[in-house]
């Protein structure tokens, strides 16, 4: 396949799925992520050349050492359509500090301790449907929670999906319980220690308001009490 072509191509190693041209990015923009519990799948993000400047996704790479084939990839692309369409840091779960729009999922900070310089804030409410109308129950939320700190991505904080882990550190992290007199019951919430001064300076003036999750999710049609299958 030649180099600028979109679609499946193999190498002695894996399976390429090609979602968007490398000629469309700027060069020195990729950054390669292998998604969690995901048997090994890695994606190539980086900027285009005529965009916003948030990362997107521009291929996926399912390695054979790992037990893919060409046809498992290919259900597997099938079965998760957003993920042609992320232009958000992802990688199972990430965090970025961001502003928050009305378009947006609204995790607004709650609590800041100016003092030490950590913000708190919920990272994912459950059965609070967002603005792409999904939800995910407190089990699941409680799930992604663990795993994050499990894969101890504490210093993947980023501002508004630069891929630059380098804004904060996470510092607490728990599931709100029955009676907190801040943050909602089953919410995860992050208390994340803000690094640089930059930043710290835009969440005083209210130009970052909050968190905002990006990660591959696997949707389940409502039915009852499911809602978002998180696959990181």
């Amino acid at each position: 396949m030649p180099k600028n072509a979109k679609g499946w191509d193999e190498t002695s190693t894996s399976y390429r799925y090609r979602i968007r041209a490398p000629d469309d990015f700027q060069d020195g923009s990729f950054r390669t992520i292998e998604l969690q519990n995901t048997d090994g799948i890695k994606m190539v993000v980086g900027k285009l050349k005529k965009g916003t400047g948030s990362m997107v996704t521009q291929s996926l790479i399912f390695p054979k050492e790992k037990g893919w084939t060409k046809k498992k990839a290919q259900k597997w692309v099938k079965d998760h359509p957003g993920v042609a369409n992320i232009s958000k840091n992802t990688g199972g779960i990430s965090m970025g500090l961001e502003p928050i729009t009305k378009w947006s999922r609204e995790f607004h900070f709650k609590k800041a301790d100016k003092e030490k310089r950590i913000v708190y804030g919920e990272v994912y409410v459950p059965n609070e449907k967002d603005s792409h109308g999904q939800w995910m129950t407190a089990e699941e939320i409680e799930k992604m929670a663990h795993r994050f700190m499990e894969n101890l991505r504490l210093t993947q904080i980023d501002k508004q999906h630069d891929w630059e882990p380098d804004e904060g550190i996470v510092v607490e992290s728990f599931i709100a319980r029955p009676g907190d007199p801040d943050f909602t019951p089953g919410a995860w919430v992050l208390g994340t220690k803000v690094l640089k001064e930059e930043t710290w300076q835009a969440i005083l003036k209210g130009e970052i308001t909050g968190y905002s999750m990006a990660g591959v999710a696997e949707l389940i049609p409502e039915q009852g009490e499911e809602g978002v299958k998180q696959d990181g």
